[in-house]
């Protein structure tokens, strides 16, 4: 029994000592609410200051920490990047991005300009050829022996001459010939 009664006073005396701290502590931190209108003029603008201050700390401090994990996370994806650009899969990814973006369009040109070059040699090769007119020397030998050289110059169109009439249908072939291919690069070189 004597047990019992000790035990009792022991925890009303620890019951005892919380209150009594809970209530010293509490009436340090108690909040009061005032209205703006009972405070003095100098000390509600110095409340509000304080509170800006406060709220501009708080936005400064949120900004820094933005600011600096934007660049630890890209300084950490830049320099990763470039150790993976020189690796040997990094320089095959870097290809196949690059050939992605431009490849197509590199391609066209780089197979299209030779071709344009190639038949626009041979449209002028052929052209002068065949539609240009030319230089005849004629050679007439005399009754006496004498032999005379004349130079004349043919026309595309005349009549006289059977090679000629075929050199209008070679004119409009190698024409067309060439507008054709001429489309058919610039069609290839720059529809999408």
């Amino acid at each position: 029994m004597l047990k019992k009664v000790i035990m009792l006073m022991l925890c009303m005396s620890m019951v005892g000592s919380v209150v009594w701290s809970q209530e010293a502590s509490s009436s340090e931190n108690e909040t009061i609410t005032v209205k703006k209108s009972d405070l003095p003029p100098a000390v509600l603008e110095k409340i509000e200051t304080s509170n800006k201050i406060r709220q501009y700390g708080e936005w400064i401090g949120l900004g820094k920490e933005i600011g600096q994990a934007t660049r630890e996370g890209l300084s950490a994806l830049t320099n990763e990047s470039n150790k993976f650009a020189h690796t040997s899969v990094g320089k095959f990814v870097m290809f196949i991005i690059a050939w992605k973006v431009i490849g197509n369009q590199a391609l066209r040109i780089i197979i299209t300009l030779p071709i344009l070059l190639f038949v626009t040699v041979i449209f002028v090769w052929a052209f002068k050829k065949h539609c240009m007119p030319f230089k005849v020397i004629t050679e007439v030998k005399g009754s006496d022996g004498t032999v005379t050289k004349t130079v004349s110059r043919t026309c595309l169109h005349s009549k006289d001459d059977h090679f000629n009439d075929k050199t209008a249908d070679w004119t409009l072939g190698i024409g067309l010939l060439y507008l054709a291919c001429l489309g058919a690069s610039l069609m290839i070189m720059l529809i999408p």
